[in-house]
């Protein structure tokens, strides 16, 4: 019988637990790993790793013998080595898109938040005071959103933005003229993007490409001192870049709900800027965690697994 491990902490209902029982013999590792050595012993001698946020490092991929496929319970991929899973013929599979509604809905809502002042607003009435001049807000009517990434969830942003009335750019290595004129938006250069937008969303993935993308030229860049918000990956935004934008002003507003490193180093003095800035909003990672989303990632996942026994693999990475 097929071997399988899941090597971290899932959130599963007892449907996914029955479906996944029918395809193999599985194990269940909660938490997460340590380290390498730790993966590698809670992989074992699986043929199968389902997990995410996990480091399947080429280490890790060489020392587990009889891996022959990771489903990653995630979209992002830039935690497997998929050089290394290549030359070890480990299949990697992946689930799509699956929270593109549930993050492009937490980025708004952080714009929203950041836009209309509501801390603020909160705590002034909590401190029994009623002085509506006391908060000015932003309207996004007729305002230029830009839109970093093209994918799924930055469509669905741009429908978003759509509903607010505002203008809407993207930026996107394959602009898409069928997608400008459904959605009302117009693809221009990185460059042209952060001059001319108001609120900036950061929805493209992690690559090495991409990594550091938005730093200090970058927001040098930034004419319009817009709000910024970021829902894909924190290495994207540098943070010593960041981190002078926040106390120079170069950006009126930030949502972040990913970082550098995480969790976070709370001593780290980026990080303790952050927390003291009146002008940041900070999650923890949880924009695309709502049941919707995950029982379809689930779904997917456990779906992958049995493409890969039926001998056709989907959603392949490698």
């Amino acid at each position: 019988m097929t071997q399988i491990s899941i090597v971290n902490t899932v959130e599963w209902e007892e449907a996914d637990w029955l479906r996944l029982d029918c395809l193999g013999e599985v194990s269940y590792n909660p938490g997460y790993p340590a380290g390498e050595e730790d993966l590698v012993v809670r992989i074992g001698k699986a043929e199968i790793a389902i997990g995410a946020d996990v480091r399947f490092s080429a280490e890790v991929i060489r020392h587990s013998l009889n891996l022959a496929m990771i489903s990653l319970w995630s979209t992002g991929h830039d935690t497997v080595d998929l050089e290394a899973a290549r030359r070890q013929r480990v299949v990697v599979s992946y689930v799509p898109a699956y929270s593109s509604y549930s993050v492009a809905e937490h980025t708004w809502a952080m714009v929203l938040h950041l836009a209309k002042k509501l801390a603020e607003a909160d705590a002034h009435v909590r401190a029994k005071r009623f002085d509506w001049s006391a908060i000015q807000g932003m309207e996004l009517h007729d305002m230029t959103v830009g839109i970093l990434g093209a994918g799924a969830i930055g469509m669905h942003s741009a429908a978003i933005a759509n509903g607010f009335g505002c203008r809407v750019l993207a930026c996107t290595r394959h602009p898409d003229p069928v997608r400008a004129q459904k959605l009302r938006l117009t693809f221009v250069p990185f460059l042209e993007l952060l001059a001319r937008s108001d609120i900036l969303l950061v929805h493209v993935p992690l690559t090495a490409e991409t990594r550091d993308m938005v730093d200090t030229h970058a927001f040098q860049r930034m004419e319009r001192k817009p709000i910024l918000v970021n829902t894909a990956r924190g290495e994207i935004i540098e943070p010593k870049a960041l981190a002078r934008a926040v106390d120079e002003g170069q950006i009126r507003g930030l949502g972040l709900d990913v970082l550098w490193q995480e969790p976070p180093d709370w001593d780290d003095p980026i990080v303790q800027k952050l927390l003291a800035s009146k002008n940041v909003l900070l999650s923890p990672h949880c924009a695309s965690h709502t049941r919707e989303a995950f029982r379809k990632l689930t779904s997917i996942c456990i779906d992958n697994v049995e493409a890969f026994l039926r001998g056709a693999p989907a959603n392949v990475l490698t």
